[in-house]
Formats: structure tokens, sequence, C-alpha cells
């Protein structure tokens, strides 16, 4: 028993965490600026997606809301098991609950994605009625609800941990960015729970002081993009017409 208490406490300890926009942990390489932008970019699609549906303007864009919910559905799940896959040969507790925290998200994504998508008529036409029925049954949204609150409610704890984390080695900004996960994970309970547009615009406003947060990140990878597609078409490199 006692070992099992010290290696969850040791996992609890542990630099695995990289949630977040750019992560609260320091374990990020310098160059590792492609996965940080596509971090933001999707977690930024995510907010977008969750504020329409809070403002209730989600029926009225069904075609988009259902391309944007696949989307950052199936970046949820990959990296969620890409992660899981890391955390269970490192035996990583904290590594596996945030990994469940993306595919919980992934599994709310796509009951949305087959609600968005089986109620367009090519769509409803293609798959058959009694199959868009199935997907457009209220459980299927009921159980998509549910795994977006349990996706809100594991990102307050994994938030609180970097709060712990941050007060423990006297690191203001990852206790910050602790304060903001669990916001957020908040925020999106409380959408997924009917709370409407005041979650959806504090989801907003919490996700920009977390863009703030990480500014001389986004700056670093905004730089680093520049400098790439300036030494893709410098003289010396060639341009994409060269043979």
């Amino acid at each position: 028993m006692n070992s099992i208490k010290n290696s969850l406490y040791k996992s609890f300890e542990s630099p695995a965490r990289s949630q977040g926009v750019f992560g609260a942990d320091k374990d990020r390489q310098p160059d590792d600026w492609k996965s940080e932008v596509k971090e933001a970019v999707m977690e930024a699609a995510d907010v977008g997606i969750l504020l329409t549906d809070s403002a209730g303007l989600a029926g009225k864009a069904e075609h988009l809301m259902g391309i944007g919910t696949a989307v950052t559905g199936a970046y949820f799940a990959y990296e969620g098991a890409t992660m899981m896959k890391k955390a269970i040969k490192e035996k990583d507790a904290v590594g596996a609950v945030s990994a469940s925290s993306y595919l919980t998200a992934a599994t709310g994504q796509a009951g949305l994605t087959a609600g968005y998508l089986a109620g367009l008529k090519p769509i409803a036409a293609a798959v058959g009625p009694v199959v868009a029925a199935a997907l457009q049954n209220p459980l299927v949204k009921t159980l998509s609800t549910g795994t977006f609150v349990l996706h809100g409610a594991l990102e307050v704890g994994l938030g609180a941990r970097e709060v712990y984390m941050g007060k423990k080695t006297h690191d203001k900004k990852r206790v910050v960015r602790g304060l903001l996960e669990m916001g957020m994970g908040a925020a999106v309970g409380a959408i997924c729970l009917g709370a409407g547009l005041p979650a959806g615009i504090a989801l907003v406003g919490l996700f920009g002081a977390q863009l703030w947060t990480d500014r001389k990140e986004l700056a670093d990878a905004a730089r680093t993009i520049v400098k790439k597609v300036k030494d893709r078409f410098s003289p010396g490199h060639g341009t994409p017409n060269d043979g």
C-alpha cells in the first residue's frame, strides 16, 4: 500500500503536465513551436464553438459547427491517445488524468459533430433516416454534455495541481496558469449545464488572459514562423516553383 501511495505522490510531483495553451511546465523545448501554435489554434477554435453554443447560435451555423467540432475532436482524440500511451508507459498518474481530459473533450465533440451533421440534408440522406435519427437522439446530446462536464471537472483538478506546484516551487506564472485553467474548466462545465452566454463570455475572457500570460511564448512562436517563411523564400533556398 505504501509503495502505491509513494508512486502516486511521485507522479503528482512530476513535471509531466502540459495542459493549457503552452503548458504550465518548463519541459517544452525551444523549437517546439509547431505544437505550441497548433494547440493555441485548436483551443481557440474550441472556445469559439463553446461561445457560439452558449449564445444559442449553434443551430444557425450547423455546417461550421459540424466541421469545427469534427476538427477539434480529432485533434483532442489524437493528442489524448498519444498522451495516454506515454502516461501508461511511464506510469504517470497525472499524465493519465491529463490525457483523460483530452479524451473526454474528444468524446463530447464527437457527440456534437454527430448531432450537427446528421441535421444536414445531404448527410442525413447519405446515412439514412434511421442512423440520422439515432445520431440526433437526445441521449447522444446528454452523453456529450456529460463528457464535457467531466472534461471541465478534470481541468479544474489539473489546474488546482498547477496552483499547488506553482506555490511549492515559487513559480507565480504557474500559479496564474493553474488558476486560469481552473476557471476555464469551470466555465466549460457551466456552459454545458446551461449557464448560457455569461459563461461563454467568461470563457473567452479567461482564454484571453491565458494568451496574455503566454504572450512571450506566442511572440517567440510568431518570430519562428516568420523566420522559417523568410528562409523558405530566400534567394539561396529557392522558391516553390523551382524544379
